[in-house]
This record gives C-alpha cells, structure tokens and sequence, in this order.
C-alpha cells in the first residue's frame, strides 16, 4: 500500500510537470524530490546521452553530481521514479550513476562523496575485473542492477542535488 501511494504521488508530480511548486518542495523544476530517501533532488535526463565524463560535466553545470545511491530504499526510490518514466516516454534507457573504480581496479566507490559502491546495486557476478570498463551504469535490461562498463560508452545521467 506505501509503495503504491508512493507511485501515486510521483505520478501526480511527474504529471504537474512545470505547475508552480510549493514551499514544501526544494527542488527546482523539472527535479524530483527525493529528499525522503536522503538523495535530495533528482533529475533524470533523457533529452541527450553523455559518455560517463560528458555525464559528470552535464550535472556539475546542473549545480549537482551524478547519482549516489547508498540504500536498497534510495534504489527503491529509483526504480520507481524510472517506472513512471518509462511509462510516460514509452521508452526505457540505460543510466550512468557516480560509480567508478578509476583510481584503483575493483575498489568500486563514489565521485563525491568517495564512499564504497554497496554491493546490492550489482548485476551477479559483476563488477568484471576488467581495466576497459571503470564507470557504473544502471542497466535497464536487468531491471537497472548495475554494471561496470566502458566511460567513453553514452548513456543517459540521472542527476542529484543534495539540500543541506
């Protein structure tokens, strides 16, 4: 019942699009709130893909950083919001997230706040031990479990502005 108010809610959001916002929601237009889960505000760009580095520049312009997600209810969260997305483009996409092991092969951690990657969020048997594929994507064929794959690969950022 929580989970299907919580759809409920995002979709009447996600709908009101551009409507003015009230006091109560931080978050600029065209974000969702997350701040709930601890994940601030959100933003989901679909208009252009980005290789993982483009990614990280696109959300540093946006006054954010690519996604962090520390909690199974931030990836709940998520997967919810990418549900209603999908539903409302007709279209699903593959996601970068702020994961790499970049500096260390196999040490999976995040850009900002570098902290371990948990490893809830990995696809079985991965991340590969490979020096080709250092930037984390959410893969939408396996129901957005992630992945290590290639940075120079385009994918979709979702973007996350932390309210402090």
């Amino acid at each position: 019942l929580v989970k299907s108010t919580v759809v409920f809610v995002i979709c009447i959001q996600f709908m009101l699009g551009n409507a003015s916002q009230s006091n109560e929601n931080p978050c600029p237009a065209k974000w969702v709130q997350a701040t709930w889960v601890g994940l601030g505000c959100v933003l989901f760009n679909t208009t252009q893909a980005y290789s993982w580095e483009q990614a990280f520049a696109y959300c540093q312009d946006e006054n954010a950083t690519l996604i962090e997600i520390h909690f199974q209810d931030q990836f709940d969260f998520l997967l919810m919001e990418i549900d209603v997305l999908v539903d409302h483009e007709g279209t699903s996409y593959d996601w970068w997230t702020a994961g790499t092991d970049l500096g260390k092969e196999g040490r999976w951690m995040w850009m900002e706040s570098l902290s371990s990657v948990p490893d809830f969020l990995w696809h079985y048997s991965y991340p590969y031990e490979n020096n080709k594929a250092n930037c984390m994507m959410l893969e939408n064929g396996w129901r957005y479990e992630a992945r290590d794959y290639t940075c120079n690969s385009v994918f979709m950022p979702i973007c996350q502005k932390h309210m402090f």
